[in-house]
């Protein structure tokens, strides 16, 4: 038989199908393989383990956890699913109280403003759930965060350590007793972090522009704007930052699909061996159903050494290399591998 018609139906990313029976090649004869098909019940997740977690600093207090002694910011996550800007910022607040942390949309363009207490956030991490809100993952971009908190670029860009000296051969009751400091030395030791953070904050960072006062709420005191801070902690923490960037939730998705059988496909220079590109649409929060049928199907030639096709692997990533999650609906793929009349390529 010259061609064949293959329909794989899956509910994940990286599919792995054995066909029965197999397809036998004929040595010397070239064949081809092109997508004609793709359906998905289009509930992609929004929301995933790339862009769900919220990390935080408590109160901007210094704890030093583990023998490293490496002030680390409290996290929480969001569960990854399908949202909207409204139900993700319910889904916020269900896991931070909304009195310590307020996102409020300033206009119809999707502009977002930040409001904390008592916390102190970090924007720095990749999969920081606040980049879906406006606020940039890249340090080279915090000035954009129009914000009244002094702080923000130390607490953001450095990591604050202590070392503790444990005696190696005091025994184990001893050297935990030993690695508790004293409770004047613990305060001094904080208090040495504090002034170093100080300082970086004075150098570093300027003061909060009273130039356009309409950018936060009027309950902000822009007479304040230089406070006279004796450390870069204030006893009383309750900031604003407001998002250089509009929010973004829903977007187009650049989709891969791959197959190892495939030969003379390339992606970012590389061979990738790349079976079909196209564009997700926006995820639907109406979950309606995506078909994907090309109008001039694109047939790539078969590795030439393969004599049987027993298995077929795809799999379905985004424009990172990353699985998309389509939150465990059907995937429906048709294939159609043909030979070719005349020689190969």
């Amino acid at each position: 038989m010259a061609s064949h018609r293959i329909v794989i139906c899956e509910r994940v990313s990286d599919i792995h199908t054995t066909i029965f029976l197999s397809i036998h090649l004929q040595p010397g004869k070239c064949y081809v393989i092109g997508l004609i098909q793709f359906s998905v019940f289009n509930s992609t997740f929004n929301i995933t383990e790339s862009n769900n977690k919220l990390y935080y600093y408590d109160n901007k207090k210094y704890k030093f956890s583990g023998s490293g002694g490496i002030y680390s910011p409290t996290l929480k996550t969001v569960p990854p699913g399908l949202y909207t800007l409204d139900t993700l910022e319910k889904a916020i607040n269900d896991i931070i109280p909304q009195s310590t942390l307020r996102l409020v949309r300033i206009n119809d363009n999707g502009y977002y403003f930040l409001h904390t207490t008592n916390i102190c956030p970090v924007f720095t991490r990749p999969d920081s759930v606040l980049q879906v809100f406006g606020f940039p993952t890249d340090e080279a971009y915090l000035h954009t965060i129009t914000t009244d908190d002094l702080t923000l670029k130390v607490l953001n860009t450095v990591l604050l350590e202590t070392h503790h000296t444990v005696p190696p051969s005091l025994p184990r009751n001893r050297r935990d007793a030993v690695s508790q400091p004293e409770p004047s030395l613990a305060k001094n030791t904080e208090d040495s972090l504090l002034s170093q953070v100080s300082l970086e904050t004075k150098k570093s960072i300027p003061t909060l522009s009273s130039s356009n006062p309409s950018t936060f709420p009027a309950d902000i005191s822009t007479s304040q704007s230089t406070p006279n801070i004796p450390n870069a902690v204030p006893e009383a923490s309750s900031f604003y930052y407001q998002a250089p960037f509009a929010a973004s939730l829903n977007r187009f998705k650049e989709m891969h699909i791959t197959c190892p059988l495939v030969t003379n496909a390339y992606k970012n220079n590389s061979n990738l061996r790349v079976l079909h590109s196209f564009q997700l649409p926006p995820v639907s929060i109406s979950q309606t159903t995506y078909i994907e049928v090309p109008h001039n199907v694109i047939y790539l030639p078969i590795a030439k050494h393969l004599q049987t096709i027993r298995d077929i692997i795809l799999r379905l990533e985004d424009e990172n290399s990353q699985l998309i999650d389509f939150g465990g609906e059907y995937v429906t793929i048709v294939l159609y591998i043909c030979k070719l009349k005349d020689n190969c390529f």
